[in-house]
């Protein structure tokens, strides 16, 4: 399977289509359980993963999510490159998968945005949140208390990653 590292999903954002998997209140920002910064790589299109099954939880055919996808602006064949990212690369995967069984080439940003939010100098968009979190992505504010190395939580109440990683 084709891989992208954060350039690859920022080249693939502007050239081609790069699909965002996560739950669309992620997508915009509004909410963002597991980063410390919510929204979404600019020039992603939000393609949460609940619309490539059927209700019973199987995928749908073929040609159903070609149709899902060609509205997303992704046709099969070569020429415009796809991506997909989520939080981790984990439901990204399960785009990536829907993507061949529709006929489209497709690679994952392994990283996600988890990786795209560690560099204050990347860009990023969001919608107004419910914190007062809202348009670029900006690193969280910076704590006046000295840095802990994870397992501690970077902020209080959120779940640290190594929890969270221990668990999928």
């Amino acid at each position: 399977m084709p891989v992208l590292d954060a350039a690859g999903a920022q080249e693939t954002a502007q050239t081609g289509l790069l699909l965002d998997a996560r739950a669309g209140e992620r997508y915009r920002g509004e909410t963002e359980p597991v980063d410390p910064v919510a929204g979404h790589i600019p020039g992603a299109v939000s393609a949460p993963t609940a619309g490539n099954v059927n209700p019973d939880g199987t995928f749908k055919d073929p040609a159903g999510l070609a149709a899902r996808f060609a509205a997303l602006g992704a046709n099969p064949g070569p020429g415009m490159p796809v991506g997909s990212y989520c939080g981790s690369g984990v439901t990204a995967a399960h785009e990536i998968f829907a993507l061949a069984l529709a006929g489209i080439p497709a690679a994952l940003y392994v990283g996600s945005w988890s990786n795209w939010v560690t560099d204050p100098a990347r860009p990023g968009d969001s919608a107004p949140v419910a914190t007062g979190r809202a348009g670029s992505v900006t690193p969280w504010p910076v704590s006046p208390w000295p840095v802990t190395p994870w397992p501690v939580s970077p902020r209080p109440g959120a779940a640290s990653r190594f929890r969270l990683r221990r668990w999928i």
